[in-house]
């Protein structure tokens, strides 16, 4: 169950923080389409910084990994 709820906060994160770039793109003259592409690609890159960079860092304390 701790597995399924740490995805939805990451992946909130991740919709947040497209959500709040998709402005800037936008005022540059992207396309709507495009800025579909690059909403997708920004929450996918969070979502992989994440669990590649981020949990095994705070995983590797042996107090969380108790958890």
């Amino acid at each position: 169950m701790w597995y399924v709820i740490e995805f939805f906060i990451a992946l909130g994160a991740g919709l947040g923080i497209s959500f709040v770039s998709m402005d800037y793109f936008k005022k540059m003259g992207f396309s709507d389409t495009m800025t579909t592409w690059l909403f997708w690609g920004i929450d996918g890159a969070v979502l992989l910084v994440y669990y590649l960079i981020i949990r095994p860092l705070v995983m590797k304390r042996p107090v969380l990994s108790k958890i």
